[in-house]
């Protein structure tokens, strides 16, 4: 079982619409990915409401960077920012380049 941390935006990039955090959590459970712990919580960070949590997966690394991927499509976001065991952070998503480098600082700890 792999656990990470999560941070995922809850608005849309190209609409300025904000996605309902039980509609993420939905998105994601149907990718594999579940809460670890206790349910996350929605934080304000520099750019948007976002999703914070502990999440875990049956899957290996490989599989849940598949599987973040695929939820960043589906809730049309650039990237979502993970970190994984080890405090290794990386952003996951179809325009990751859109935010440069994973940058520690900007991550909310869950």
């Amino acid at each position: 079982m792999t656990m990470f941390a999560f941070n995922v935006g809850l608005k849309i990039d190209a609409t300025g619409h904000i996605i309902p955090a039980d509609l993420a959590q939905s998105v994601l459970a149907s990718h594999g990915i579940h809460t670890a712990y206790k349910a996350p919580r929605v934080e304000v960070s520099a750019t948007e409401p976002t999703l914070v949590g502990w999440f875990v997966s049956e899957g290996g690394e490989h599989v849940m960077r598949h599987a973040v991927y695929q939820a960043a499509l589906a809730l049309q976001q650039s990237a979502i920012a993970v970190v994984w065991p080890g405090d290794i952070g990386e952003l996951i998503g179809p325009n990751v380049a859109a935010w440069g480098a994973f940058d520690p600082t900007r991550f909310i700890t869950p």
